[in-house]
């Protein structure tokens, strides 16, 4: 069954970029492969759009609307989303590699870059929820912010740290800051492994089975002194 063209909307805002999925009776593994990229995509999307509310609500919403239960549940809600994305779109897909699905190492990079950025503007919600100190020292709202990055990056400059109520935020940001690190490496990898120079002696396999094959040819064509 054909697949129908996707239009610009569903290419760039829903990520579908092998048209409408056949249905679920006609899938071959091929195409369940390739409805599940698409839905990765669509995934990432809706990261991104996460990451832009959180990062507004973070940085321009005044210090009273932090005191509302709402923003507990828009928190809460955006921590469950950090965390499944991260299980299900980031972490697990090296390990689902079969013969109709090969991660690829540059779309892996990317979402973990989204994820990424999905856990540091989360944690900062909890830190301007739960607070950052000194306690004599101003804080910013792009403070926030700056202390998240070094939290999720693991550098620990000093010149903040989490309150008590925050500190178990601060270190599951810590370690899953350094499993992204660990995913980005095997992306890497991934990327490696799919150059054509990324295996030496496969092209050295490659010339000389060339060079036998010239080798060959050339013998074939060479007339034959006991028939003259």
């Amino acid at each position: 069954m054909a697949r129908q063209k996707v239009s610009w909307t569903e290419r760039w805002i829903l990520g579908r970029k092998h048209g409408k999925s056949v249905p679920f009776q006609q899938r071959t593994p091929t195409d369940t492969a390739k409805y599940k990229s698409d839905r990765r995509r669509l995934y990432s999307r809706l990261s991104l759009f996460i990451v832009f509310v959180l990062l507004i609500l973070v940085l321009f919403a005044p210090m009273d609307a932090f005191q509302s239960t709402i923003i507990w549940i828009v928190a809460a809600a955006a921590s469950a989303w950090a965390v499944w994305f991260f299980l299900f779109v980031v972490i697990t897909i090296p390990f689902r590699a079969t013969v109709d699905f090969k991660p690829n190492g540059q779309r892996l990079a990317l979402d973990t870059l989204i994820s990424g950025l999905n856990w540091i503007v989360v944690c900062a919600v909890h830190y301007r929820l739960l607070g950052i100190g000194p306690a004599e020292k101003y804080v910013s709202t792009f403070d926030y912010i700056y202390f998240s990055t070094v939290t999720f990056s693991t550098l620990g400059y000093g010149d903040f740290s989490p309150e008590p109520p925050a500190r178990p935020i601060a270190s599951l940001e810590a370690i899953i800051g350094n499993l992204h690190l660990g995913v980005l490496v095997a992306a890497a990898f991934l990327v490696a492994g799919t150059l054509p120079s990324g295996n030496p002696s496969l092209g050295e396999h490659k010339d000389s089975k060339r060079t036998n094959t010239n080798n060959t040819n050339r013998d074939q064509t060479k007339p034959n002194s006991s028939n003259l």
